[in-house]
């Protein structure tokens, strides 16, 4: 099998996850989402997005999530503290 068979596209990634193909474009394009160029298509590797889909709680013994998924983790967090 070659290596490419092993890599998703963006729209596999999408339906893995159950968001939009914009979302993982978004994901890859801020750096949340590593991704690579095969040729003139984008793919991720799937070791990626199981990165990137780690279950993570605050005050865990977890690694700090990347960026994407630390937005959904703050908002659900509780209420915000004001200034």
């Amino acid at each position: 099998m070659l290596l490419q068979d092993k890599l998703l596209t963006v729209v596999e990634v999408a339906n893995a996850l159950g968001v939009s193909v914009r979302s993982v474009k978004r994901w890859i394009a801020d750096g949340s989402l590593r991704a690579m160029h095969v040729g003139s298509v984008v793919r991720v590797d799937p070791d990626e997005v199981m990165a990137f889909v780690v279950p993570w709680s605050p005050g865990g013994d977890q690694d700090e999530p990347r960026s994407g998924a630390n937005v959904v983790d703050k908002r659900m967090t509780g209420p915000r503290e004001t200034v």
